[in-house]
C-alpha cells in the first residue's frame, strides 16, 4: 500500500477517523496520524506540509524511503514526529529545525547520513531525540550542542 499523492489539508469525517484508520482530528483538522506498521511503501508526499493543524506523526515500521520531506518543517504544530524502522536516505532535513514544538523525534533504524544539522538546535521543547542506527556522521559535536540548548531532556540515542 503506497501513501496516497494528495494530501488534503482538512478531511475530517467522522465515519473515517478512528482508531481503526489511524487518522484522528479536533473540529475539521487532522491533529494525530498514526499509521505505524501499516505495511505502506514508496515516500512521503511533499504535500503532507499541507497538514498544518497536525500535532503528532508516527509513520514507524513501514517500508517507506526516498528523503524526508523538507515540507514537514512546515507541521509547526507538531509535538511528536515518529520516523523510525523505514528506509528513508538522505539527510535528515534543515526544515525540521522549524519545529519548535517538537518534543519527540524518533528516526532510528533508517539509511539516513550526513550530519544532524545545526538548526535542530532549535528545538528547545526537545525531550527525547532518537538517531541511533542511520549512518550520520559528526554525531557528537552536534548532538551535544543540540543537548546544551534544550531544556529539560531526557533521552537521546545515538549509536
Amino acid at each position: 500500500m503506497g501513501m496516497t499523492s494528495s494530501i488534503p489539508s482538512t478531511c475530517c469525517n467522522t465515519s473515517l477517523t478512528d482508531a481503526q484508520y489511524g487518522i484522528y482530528c479536533s473540529s475539521t483538522r487532522i491533529i494525530k496520524i498514526n499509521w505505524s506498521s501499516k505495511v505502506l511503501s514508496k515516500s512521503i508526499p511533499s504535500d503532507i506540509g499541507r497538514l498544518t493543524g497536525l500535532t503528532s506523526l508516527d509513520l514507524s515500521y513501514n517500508g517507506l524511503s526516498g528523503p524526508i520531506p523538507e515540507t514537514l518543517g512546515n507541521l509547526v504544530d507538531l509535538n511528536t514526529l515518529v520516523l523510525h524502522w523505514n528506509r528513508f536516505n538522505g539527510s535528515i532535513p534543515e526544515a525540521l529545525g522549524k519545529l519548535t514544538k517538537l518534543e519527540s523525534l524518533y528516526l532510528i533504524g533508517n539509511e539516513l547520513s550526513g550530519p544532524i544539522p545545526s538548526t535542530l538546535g532549535n528545538l528547545k521543547n526537545l525531550k527525547i531525540l532518537r538517531l541511533s542506527q542511520n549512518k550520520l556522521s559528526g554525531l557528537f559535536q552536534q548532538v551535544l550542542e543540540i543537548w546544551s540548548t534544550c531544556n529539560d531532556f531526557d533521552s537521546i540515542s545515538i549509536n
